[in-house]
């Protein structure tokens, strides 16, 4: 009789023990390791003023608004890291599929698009010491930088990324 007594308390603790632990490793356990392969910035507005395209027409941002945008950032002539970036950029486009239509490009140079060094500096740098230069930036749907990733990424981490917040984004 006293072994069936703690059939049931055996039993209840079979049961309740998995959810309890998952709940104190939701609660209390950090994982070392980050899952994105972007650093995490802002989310900043980007809406710097006075930007033309490369015939010297005004270019609105506006109308990429509703699509993911990797956006390269050379200080003048985009030299052989800028080009390895602009490459890996449009594989990671390429990479998503039937997706590559909500994700566009966008090089940011003196020569292409223009804008002043301090927009750009407010719009997308989190460290002011930071060169322009130094990035490939992530603009989401909204219209804010929300990620930085270095001038020539490691192009499965950024695959990875754009592929996740695809998946998890129901706009853009």
């Amino acid at each position: 009789m006293a072994s069936c007594r703690l059939i049931l308390p055996a039993v209840l603790a079979l049961f309740a023990l998995p959810p309890l632990a998952g709940w104190l490793a939701v609660r209390h356990w950090q994982p070392d390791r980050l899952t994105n392969y972007g650093q995490l910035i802002g989310p900043a507005e980007f809406r710097p003023a006075g930007l033309r395209s490369v015939n010297g027409g005004s270019f609105d941002l506006r109308s990429l608004h509703g699509r993911w945008v990797l956006i390269q950032v050379a200080d003048g002539v985009c030299g052989a890291p800028c080009r390895t970036g602009l490459f890996l950029v449009r594989q990671a486009r390429l990479a998503q599929g039937p997706d590559m239509d909500r994700v566009d490009r966008l090089l940011l140079a003196k020569q292409v698009l223009q804008a002043g060094d301090r927009e750009l500096h407010q719009a997308i740098a989190a460290d002011a010491s930071l060169p322009l230069a130094a990035g490939l930036y992530l603009m989401d749907p909204l219209g804010r930088i929300m990620m930085r990733y270095p001038q020539s990424p490691d192009s499965a981490g950024l695959i990875r990324d754009l592929r996740r917040l695809l998946k998890a984004s129901s706009i853009g």
